[in-house]
């Protein structure tokens, strides 16, 4: 440990280095007050200084209040020497600053003890000091962790935090509604028992043993009712030595989407059955009428051109209501389901069917169950769905009976379904 010696009288500063170098300390010396004072603010002041009381330009007391009041971080340890033994001398001394003191002439054996005094004092003070620190900087992670867990628990997706062993540590209120976690459970079990009831498009021992740090996979249940489908995202963070320390789950609801799709997917799969029938029939007798002899072509052509127009007629209908169908889309929907009459509606519908068919002999009968009286679905909705069976029905040339007219994958209402039968034969 380095020692700074400081006195105007040069046979007791090599009296002091002797005995200090003897007992292993390293030496700096200065000649006055200011000198003492300007080697303790350097930047690599010795912590350890012993201090004449009289000295030029400033005397040791005035040394120990200068130092005193700088108010550094840098933990130094004085010792006043002086011929001054009284009291009052000694209470100003300390007063000014000083930690210690030693009368003139000292004795070698008492300035050792009293240096080994201050030695442990420093060590005693530097581990307070780095104690406080820790401390310092455990309280500002904790308050960190505590702003984290609180925006963690604000937000809308789902999150999962684990530690090395893959247990959980964190699980915010999305995350317990999605994976159905209870509240008074959570942290401290496997991953793996979270994520048991569901299904997972890539196996989690797969994703836990792979060395990508960041996979994307769907997490379903289909047992119930509606679906559930989640994105997940699983990143796992590993330190320098390839260790994995934590690991975080994020979880968004895409029940919605999923939904969507599967909604347009059907829709364009049976818009494309109900365009080619029309187009095939039509195509077919236009491709017949090419091919027939011109003899044979004019005794069939008023059936031929009869059956071309009704499927004309056919798809223009579609055509038509697909058209109806964009320019209802971008219309907000109404803020209290209507109330449909299901009797009137289906009536309505099976007149137009028949003013659709002048020329046809069709015999039809409606039965309207009694319990189907409202139904809170638009009108025009239920009478494009109707429409769309009857004429299925009427193509088919068969019978046809549709339960649950307004089935729950199709509309689904804020409050309550629309449960009911309607009958249709022709």
């Amino acid at each position: 440990m380095r020692v700074l010696i400081a006195d105007d009288d040069a046979a007791n500063r090599r009296l002091l280095e002797g005995a200090l170098q003897k007992w292993g300390y390293e030496i700096v010396t200065a000649r006055d007050g200011l000198e003492a004072w300007e080697a303790l603010r350097a930047p690599a002041a010795p912590r350890l200084a012993i201090l004449d009381w009289m000295m030029p330009e400033l005397d040791g007391v005035d040394v120990c209040r200068k130092v005193r009041q700088e108010h550094t971080e840098k933990l130094v340890y004085l010792i006043l020497l002086t011929v001054k033994g009284q009291k009052e001398d000694i209470v100003v001394g300390l007063r000014a600053g000083a930690d210690d003191y030693l009368t003139k002439p000292f004795d070698r054996e008492e300035l050792q003890a009293r240096l080994e005094v201050g030695e442990r004092m420093l060590r005693l003070q530097a581990a307070l000091a780095e104690r406080e620190r820790e401390l310092t900087v455990a309280r500002a992670r904790g308050l960190e962790r505590e702003r984290l867990e609180a925006a963690v628990s604000a937000m809308g997706d789902g999150i999962v935090i684990t530690d090395g062993e893959w247990r959980v540590t964190t699980v915010n209120r999305a995350a317990r509604l999605l994976l159905n976690v209870p509240d008074d459970s959570g942290a401290g079990i496997l991953l793996s028992d979270v994520l048991r009831p569901f299904t997972l498009s890539l196996p989690l021992e797969v994703v836990q043993k792979g060395e990508e740090r960041a996979t994307t996979l769907e997490i379903a249940r289909t047992d119930t009712a509606p679906p559930l489908f989640v994105e997940g995202r699983l990143t796992q963070v590993f330190d320098v030595d390839g260790r994995l320390e934590s690991a975080v789950l994020t979880a968004r609801d895409v029940t919605a989407e999923r939904h969507a799709q599967h909604v347009q997917a059907n829709f364009f799969t049976m818009l494309s059955h109900k365009l080619r029938t029309p187009r095939t029939v039509i195509g077919g007798y236009l491709d017949l009428c090419h091919r027939l002899p011109l003899a044979r072509l004019r005794s069939q052509d008023d059936d031929l051109l009869a059956s071309c127009l009704e499927e004309w007629r056919r798809l223009e209908a579609i055509v038509e209501s697909l058209l109806e169908f964009g320019a209802a889309s971008p219309r907000p929907l109404a803020p209290e389901p209507q109330q449909a009459e299901i009797a009137e509606i289906a009536g309505s519908v099976a007149e137009a069917v028949r003013q659709a068919h002048p020329g046809k002999a069709l015999e039809m009968t409606l039965e309207v169950a009694p319990e189907a009286g409202a139904a809170s679905v638009r009108p025009e909705h239920l009478a494009s769905i109707l429409r769309r069976l009857i004429d299925n029905a009427e193509v088919l040339n068969a019978h046809i009976l549709v339960r649950h007219i307004v089935p729950q994958a199709l509309l689904r209402l804020p409050q309550r379904w629309c449960r009911c039968w309607v009958g249709c034969q022709i």
